[in-house]
């Protein structure tokens, strides 16, 4: 079992010395990764339909403490690449990229150079996005395609990192007579799919190294036990259509520290007592879970390291 921190790339991480000082009291603590979260803009005004409450309204973490927008945001793929330099050892994750907003040529160019940079550590957790206010705001034309926009570019990403003189001729990625290096190290860079629907799933048999879901999704809801078992259902039968063993997999959750029905007094797997913890790691490890990207950003600096010590202390020993 791995495990990685989420790092949502805003207050209250938002300057150099914070972000560092996270990033390496991870890897100091043992962490396997820590996972940069995606916002470019913040829109003031959001209509789309957040899809992992019931109620489709944001959660806490989009706020900042008097209901205001949180808009002081570091652009992910930079950071990447300065916590390329702060580190030695712990993967680098996105948590996830939200793939249509980069051309793919450059998006690609960034992920490689980040991980030439940091020895190969890099790992694209990727995915399609749900904020139509933030595509907009790009000027970027795919919200209503963004799912075939992300098959592209995954097979793009396949052409760019292995052949010396890669060309791609799709719907929405074009490109040739072109050189693109240097690669990533080993020529591929590990990617982790997010999403939970047939289509995200099926992205996972066809391209993903991994599987990166969120766990309160109202379609599928990972934040049981029985529920997880069935999204894995899901996935094998996703994975024989593709001749793809599940087994291959990576399985990291990202459990969010919310209940889906906003309830106050509901416990979700993943956070609470260390013993229910525990208890709650080896029940999703019955059914092949293989890593967690853990949500343990407080409110300040002080109150997100006291975070990450108690869950590497408490927690950490008993499920390796």
């Amino acid at each position: 079992m791995k495990f990685g921190v989420a790092v949502l790339l805003k207050s209250p991480v938002v300057d150099r010395e914070a972000l560092k000082s996270v990033a390496q009291t991870a890897e100091a603590l043992g962490f396997d990764w820590v996972g940069l979260n995606d916002r470019v803009v913040h829109p003031v005004q959001v209509s789309s339909k957040y899809p992992y409450t019931q109620s489709g309204e944001v959660g806490p973490h989009w706020l900042k403490r008097d209901g205001q927008v949180i808009a002081d945001s570091l652009e992910t793929l930079t950071s990447l690449s300065f916590l390329a330099g702060c580190t030695e050892r712990i993967g680098l994750a996105t948590m996830v990229l939200v793939l249509p907003y980069r051309p793919p040529v450059l998006a690609a160019k960034m992920l490689a150079t980040a991980d030439v940079l940091s020895g190969g550590r890099v790992i694209a957790g990727v995915g399609p996005g749900w904020l139509r206010e933030e595509y907009d705001a790009l000027q970027n034309p795919f919200y209503e395609g963004r799912g075939a926009v992300v098959d592209e570019y995954l097979a793009s990403f396949r052409e760019l990192f292995t052949e010396a003189e890669p060309s791609f001729d799709g719907k929405y990625v074009r490109f040739d007579d072109i050189v693109f290096a240097p690669k990533p190290v080993d020529n591929r860079i590990p990617v982790w799919i997010a999403g939970e629907s047939s289509r995200s799933l099926r992205r996972v048999a066809e391209y993903g190294d991994g599987w990166c879901p969120a766990t309160t999704s109202p379609r599928v809801p990972l934040d049981t036990v029985t529920g997880f078992a069935h999204g894995m259902e899901l996935l094998e039968r996703a994975c024989d259509k593709h001749d793809r063993d599940v087994r291959d997999i990576d399985i990291v959750l990202w459990p969010g520290r919310f209940p889906r029905d906003g309830s106050p007094d509901t416990r979700v797997p993943f956070y609470g007592e260390p013993q229910a913890v525990i208890d709650d790691i080896a029940a999703y490890a019955e059914h092949r879970l293989t890593g967690l990207t853990l949500h343990l950003q407080g409110n300040g600096l002080s109150e997100t390291l006291d975070n990450m010590h108690r869950y590497a202390e408490d927690v950490l020993p008993h499920v390796r």
